[in-house]
């Protein structure tokens, strides 16, 4: 099992893609916003950042309802996480939940990237409010059991691994799991890699 710190910090490089399902009011993205996201889509492939950058914050500036502006935000913050601009990117998160305040995804990677700015109070109450919208994904609980592993409250990172076992989870995720549960109950580092 990877270090928690290590973790925390590929989350942030690999930032979810959040659906555009439920948006607010149940609408969907304008045409308008889809296109000019895909023309800044099509410039980042290019590797045309600056011309990426505007027809992402055009997007974000003409969009004609809220589904339209998070649908740009959730893309620009996806290209910003590739850019490596964390504090833009937070800004965008932080957009997108003030518009969605429900958008659980956000705020789970709100919440990583709050901590990797060193924000670790805001992180937690961002990932906190993920697991209040979301409790069946697991990961809120896995982003929350790092930090308290990092902060070395043992026993909040027992309690949230341990519910984390609770859920379905991937062979792989799960081992890794049963692995941090033991190391923390027992001490016995044997199953972490």
């Amino acid at each position: 099992m990877q270090h928690p710190r290590t973790l925390a910090r590929a989350a942030a490089v690999v930032i979810a893609i959040a659906t555009v399902a439920g948006c607010a009011g149940r609408q969907k993205p304008s045409q308008s916003t889809i296109d000019l996201v895909d023309r800044a889509d099509a410039a980042e492939l290019k590797r045309d950042h600056a011309t990426a950058r505007q027809l992402y914050e055009d997007a974000i500036a003409k969009a004609p309802n809220p589904a339209s502006e998070r649908f740009a935000r959730h893309e620009f913050a996806d290209t910003l996480a590739s850019w490596g601009e964390v504090d833009n990117l937070a800004a965008q998160l932080e957009a997108i939940v003030r518009i969605a305040p429900r958008d659980a995804a956000a705020w789970h990677d709100l919440g990583v990237v709050r901590h990797n700015l060193g924000d670790d109070a805001g992180a937690m109450t961002a990932l906190l409010e993920a697991q209040k919208l979301a409790p069946g994904d697991p990961r809120p609980r896995i982003a929350l059991a790092q930090m308290y592993w990092i902060a070395g409250d043992t026993a909040s990172a027992l309690a949230e691994y341990t519910e984390l076992r609770k859920m379905d989870l991937p062979d792989r995720l799960a081992a890794k799991v049963d692995a941090a549960i033991k190391y923390l109950s027992t001490g016995d580092a044997s199953g972490l890699k």
